[in-house]
């Protein structure tokens, strides 16, 4: 394949890593990409491993899980005793 100069080549191979990545693991290269893009400037470095293809969780699946690990966190609410 031609892409003009070594740079280039390096770039789309790259490129093309992170697709069929995202492609193998069942997920919308798009989409993942898109979000990687927005997420990518303020993640912390010690968090990275969640941007991986494998671990990507869409904006929705994130919601869920945060809202899934507020409730497991909660205390349980006695039951009246009656």
């Amino acid at each position: 394949m031609f892409v003009g100069n070594d740079d280039a080549g390096r770039n789309l191979a790259t490129l093309l890593t992170l697709v069929h990545s995202a492609q193998a693991s069942g997920k919308n290269p798009r989409d993942d990409l898109a979000d990687l893009m927005i997420r990518l400037p303020d993640h912390k470095m010690s968090r990275i491993g969640e941007l991986l293809p494998h671990n990507w969780l869409s904006p929705a699946e994130r919601a869920q899980a945060a809202m899934e690990e507020q409730a497991t966190s909660l205390p349980a609410t006695p039951s009246p005793s009656g």
